[in-house]
């Protein structure tokens, strides 16, 4: 199941319902909510802005499309996140410091995605 955050935008619900329920700021929305909304298997060739990687992994992507994330979800998640913020009282991050939390769980979310599909050694 999903629930339209915003915009057309979905999110899973059970992530929806753990992000309310468990969050404490403004980060861990944001964190949580991308779960909900992004599809692993559809950002593994994703940065945040559609540049190439220049740091660990950039050597899996080579001669591959990198898109960037999808700039309406991440309007979307950062608008619900503030919102949620406003309401509970938590302080609001700068725009630049939630744009840090977003690439720092999409590197984690392709880490663990490879990690769990790596092929065994022979």
């Amino acid at each position: 199941d999903t629930i339209h955050l915003m915009n057309g935008i979905y999110c899973d619900a059970r992530e929806l319902t753990s992000a309310i329920q468990a969050s404490r700021e403004m980060t861990h929305m944001v964190r949580r909510l991308m779960v909900g909304v992004f599809k692993v298997e559809e950002i593994l060739n994703c940065t945040f802005t559609g540049r190439r990687p220049t740091a660990a992994g950039a050597d899996q992507v080579i001669g591959k499309k990198i898109d960037p994330l999808h700039p309406g979800a991440i309007l979307a998640i950062l608008k619900y996140s503030k919102v949620t913020a406003k309401s509970r009282k938590w302080p609001i991050l700068r725009k630049k410091d939630l744009h840090t939390v977003i690439t720092q769980k999409l590197g984690e979310m392709k880490r663990t995605y490879r990690k769990q599909n790596a092929k065994p050694a022979d």
